[in-house]
């Protein structure tokens, strides 16, 4: 039966092209009530589908992989509203939505930042308390540093040049981000110039990003979690990206039930444990793999879509 449905995720994909790297969409319906009765109990049907990017919508190498692609508008096509929740920022998540050429809705920096069809609906701000003890670690311990306002990322021990490498020249990316000596910053902190949504530390070295995270856990009144194998992400404590997509459900007037979420890493931990599915990666960490509902391929194998066509799109059917 799974290499069925594997084998017909194609012709599923109706309306659905690419063309110069982008996927092209178009959706065909609206969102309706479904019920199944098949066991005389009523099941919400699915309706907002949320999934995170790194090391789950993206391959290893920060690609969209196009059959994933295909699945999330296969499900948009099918009444779902589309979110992509990440540690990222809005402008970099929204780009993948508009590769897909999908109207959806952005949950981002973990939870900080809510777009809803473009539309900012919710911003969270770090008390500066919490935000001063990152940035002089990060000084201290000379890490790379990010502080994002929700509309730009201001970086710390990053020359421009090298904000340009990471990001391979992306033009609209490199318009929201800026360099700053720590110094700088502090003071634009102090002085409430900027307010900080959250903060990315980056450390390759993973015995280090350990060592970053211990000494953070004792100085910073925050969340602390891992976004990326080689990030670490702060925020508010008791935010999360689930709290971000609660004020997107309630906008939407969608219960908690009706909401899919994908997700790797321990930033998407509280969205898997609470949304009415929850299906973690097959990379993701043992820990989320047991909470989940479901576990699906890996991130470099197309899961999303292998989990979207298993779980989702094949229940919405019925």
């Amino acid at each position: 039966m799974a290499a069925f449905l594997e084998k017909t995720a194609v012709f599923l994909g109706i309306g659905i092209s690419s063309l110069f790297g982008e996927i092209r969409c178009v959706k065909l319906g609206s969102v309706k009530k479904q019920r199944d009765k098949e066991k005389g109990e009523d099941i919400m049907q699915y309706r907002l589908l949320c999934v995170d990017l790194d090391g789950t919508l993206l391959d290893d190498h920060k690609q969209l992989l196009q059959e994933n692609a295909e699945a999330v508008c296969k499900a948009w096509q099918m009444g779902m509203e589309i979110c992509i929740a990440s540690g990222r920022g809005a402008g970099s998540a929204a780009g993948y939505l508009r590769q897909m050429k999908v109207d959806g809705n952005v949950v981002a920096l973990n939870g900080g930042q809510v777009l809803c069809h473009g539309q900012e609906i919710y911003r969270a701000v770090m008390d500066q308390t919490a935000a001063v003890p990152v940035l002089e670690m990060a000084e201290e311990m000379n890490v790379r540093c990010y502080f994002n306002d929700g509309e730009k990322t201001i970086a710390i021990n990053e020359t421009e040049e090298e904000i340009w490498q990471r990001l391979a020249g992306d033009k609209q990316l490199l318009a929201s981000y800026e360099a700053e000596t720590a110094e700088g910053l502090k003071k634009r902190l102090e002085s409430g110039q900027v307010q900080v949504v959250k903060i990315s530390l980056r450390e390759d070295d993973p015995k280090r990003l350990e060592e970053i995270r211990e000494k953070m856990m004792g100085r910073v009144y925050a969340q602390v979690a891992k976004s990326d194998e080689n990030y670490l992400d702060v925020y508010p404590s008791g935010q999360s990206k689930w709290t971000g997509i609660e004020k997107l459900l309630a906008h939407l007037r969608f219960p908690a039930e009706s909401c899919v979420c994908f997700g790797d890493n321990e930033n998407d931990r509280e969205m898997l444990k609470q949304a009415g599915l929850g299906i973690a990666m097959g990379n993701a960490a043992k820990e989320l793999r047991d909470e989940a509902r479901y576990v699906t391929r890996g991130n470099n194998d197309c899961g999303v879509a292998y989990g979207l066509y298993h779980w989702v799109i094949q229940e919405k059917s019925k």
